[in-house]
């Protein structure tokens, strides 16, 4: 842009942008091919105006602060989504995803997804996030820094990782629902054995059951030797990530594009190089131990969802947990034609439906026991005889 036009923009009240492109070494004259201009450096220089430029910056720094995020890197973000980051007590920083709901329950309790091993925020971000948000529920994941681009490899043991559940849990509006995927099923169990907070409900999406994944392998390898070594292979050496293939039969259906499931191949394994290939397993050994009177004092309602194709989760572990929990229905409720990671899988929505309708129940029946605890029940003296 030539000086004397951007003195008349100036004038005008007018933040300009002039785009100076450097050229090939030793050429000052820019190219005009598209294929050059993008592989030469650009800088940018922002000439103030007299009227608008100070929004105008606002606007720049703000896009800035959006693009420069951390926690937002390698990911497709949706429009909706907000990420703000918060340090907690050990002065490590928890990014929260967040999707606003849309205002139609304004009763609704906020959903919080717990990320567990491979599967980071991305796993719920992309689309589970802003369904949530448009179906009248605010939806929030969270991660810690460094768990996604850290370099450190670690097992966090399961009062670690509940203490950061229950830690974002006290910081958003209200007590949230809690959805637990697969590992992080046994997370939100162990919050509930905690008694830390009060989830209003508790979802349970193909989680490992109460008594933990040994007995899950113990089954797997009385079955079939061979199919439990593969299973006890992926599980502790990654090789459900050594191609698309053996990611497609330990997660998914052939129903998943081949693109989609080569993305999150790619960002699985980026996940387990970090964490550790058994990292996010090591704490689901064990039995929870949950007692019966734990279970029965739980003011909560549980969920348990289950997928009929899941490579991990067998029927009589998805059985067990809803035993568990819903003494009063003797099947769980099986997705069908589904496999493991079916929030992720072409029939996501099925998935969340479900989820969705069972939520505006519980919804509904707690609005309907706060009507009837509020009201006062009319007395024979309010009544003409």
């Amino acid at each position: 842009m030539e000086s004397l036009d951007r003195d008349r923009f100036r004038m005008a009240g007018f933040a300009t942008w002039s785009a100076v492109a450097q050229g090939p070494k030793g050429s000052k004259k820019p190219q005009s091919s598209p294929r050059q201009v993008e592989k030469r450096k650009t800088t940018w220089s922002l000439a103030k105006g007299e009227g608008a430029p100070q929004k105008a910056e606002k606007k720049f720094e703000k896009r800035g602060d959006k693009v420069s995020m951390p926690a937002t890197r390698g990911w497709r973000r949706h429009p909706g989504l907000k990420v703000k980051s918060v340090p907690n007590m050990d002065g490590v920083y928890l990014h929260y995803h967040t999707a606003r709901g849309a205002g139609k329950n304004s009763s609704a309790p906020p959903v919080l997804f717990i990320p567990h091993g491979p599967h980071a925020p991305w796993m719920f971000e992309e689309k589970l996030l802003p369904y949530f948000a448009r179906r009248g529920f605010s939806a929030y994941t969270f991660d810690r820094h460094g768990a996604e681009y850290g370099k450190e490899q670690r097992a966090f043991n399961l009062d670690e990782l509940c203490q950061e559940v229950e830690e974002v849990a006290k910081s958003l509006p209200s007590p949230p629902v809690i959805v637990g995927h697969g590992t992080g099923g046994v997370i939100a169990q162990a919050l509930i054995q905690r008694r830390k907070i009060n989830p209003p409900a508790v979802v349970l999406l193909c989680s490992v059951p109460p008594s933990g994944s040994t007995s899950l392998m113990i089954r797997h390898f009385l079955r079939s030797p061979r199919e439990g070594f593969r299973r006890l292979q992926a599980v502790l050496m990654g090789t459900a990530y050594d191609s698309a293939n053996a990611m497609r039969e330990a997660f998914f259906t052939d129903k998943l594009n081949e693109r989609r499931l080569k993305s999150f191949l790619r960002r699985a394994r980026k996940r387990a190089a970090v964490l550790g290939k058994a990292a996010h397993v090591s704490y689901t050994l064990k039995p929870l131990n949950i007692s019966d009177e734990i279970v029965q004092e739980f003011e909560g309602k549980v969920m348990v969802l289950g997928a009929d194709k899941d490579y991990w989760i067998d029927n009589e572990a998805q059985l067990e947990t809803s035993r568990k929990w819903i003494p009063d229905r003797v099947h769980p409720m099986i997705i069908p034609d589904s496999a493991h990671d079916f929030l992720l899988d072409e029939d996501w929505r099925r998935v969340s439906d479900a989820v969705v309708e069972w939520l505006q129940r519980v919804v509904a029946a707690t609005e309907i026991m706060d009507l009837l605890a509020d009201s006062t029940r009319p007395s024979i003296a309010d009544f003409e005889l």
